[in-house]
This record gives C-alpha cells, structure tokens and sequence, in this order.
C-alpha cells in the first residue's frame, strides 16, 4: 500500500521551497547591489567591490542551488523507501 503522507510533506515542501527561493533571489540581488556600493564607498576600490560582488554571486548561486538539491532528496526517498517492515525477532 503505498503511503500517501510522505507525497503530500514532499509536495508541500516543494511549494514552499519554490515559494521562499521565489522571495529570496530578488532580495540577494538587493543585497548584492548594496554590498557592493558599500564596499566601494568603504574602501575606494574596485577590487574589493568585485570581490564582495563575487561573494554575493557565489550565495545567490547556492540559494538557487537549493531546488537542484531538494530533487536529489527526492529521489532518495523515492528509491530507498523501504516496502516491506522489519520486525523484531
């Protein structure tokens, strides 16, 4: 019998995940942009503004990374699901 709860938390994961990275993203490039203006402002130099923008690029890469990976968990817990239950002897 297949077991229809573990479907429906995976489904509402998903929702939610495409829903936060959906709010997230924008909100890093935000970020970005002022990370960089400030560490121009601080520093007066283009070398640290690039470094901050590539650190900012390497976050905003691994958030959206995050859907990619919850996939993977996914299919773990497709093929690993056990179908049958071991009992004590």
């Amino acid at each position: 019998m297949p077991d229809t709860a573990h479907a429906s938390v995976l489904e509402w994961y998903d929702t939610k995940l495409s829903e936060v990275t959906a709010l997230v993203t924008p909100t890093l490039w935000i970020i970005g942009v002022f990370v960089v203006l400030v560490a121009y402002l601080m520093y007066r130099s283009w070398k640290k503004a690039a470094i901050a923008g590539l650190g900012m690029a390497i976050v905003i890469a691994i958030v959206n990374s995050v859907t990619g990976l919850s996939d993977m968990v996914e299919g773990e817990f497709a093929t690993g699901a056990p179908t049958e239950h071991h009992q004590r002897a």
